[in-house]
């Protein structure tokens, strides 16, 4: 499963930083389209932070292993397939716990 991430610098956003805020949007379903399009989107403001944090926590486990594997890689494996593994396990972590926490609202 591929994700569409994009990054940008989100000078509108207020932080205490003396750096500028980076905003990274990660498309959580294939074929992610604007929730504009009239596609569902989380609301963020009804989630239960408890239950996101819980939930974070252990479904996370599994992107700390690779983490460790990347760190050690004693078996060779490709440096890139176990970023991949990472990067994908990061962002289903996320989406699980938004999912048990937080309510969906169609968009547009």
């Amino acid at each position: 499963m591929r994700h569409k991430v994009t990054t940008c610098i989100a000078s509108d956003l207020n932080t205490t930083s003396d750096h500028e805020t980076l905003l990274t949007q990660i498309g959580i379903k294939p074929g992610h389209r604007n929730t504009a399009a009239g596609h569902s989107h989380f609301q963020m403001d009804t989630t239960d932070r408890e239950l996101f944090k819980s939930t974070l926590e252990s479904a996370i486990i599994p992107a700390e292993h690779t983490a460790a594997e990347l760190s050690q890689n004693q078996n060779n494996t490709p440096i890139l397939t176990l970023l991949d593994r990472l990067a994908e396990e990061i962002s289903q972590a996320i989406l699980t716990a938004l999912t048990a926490s937080t309510k969906k609202a169609s968009g547009g």
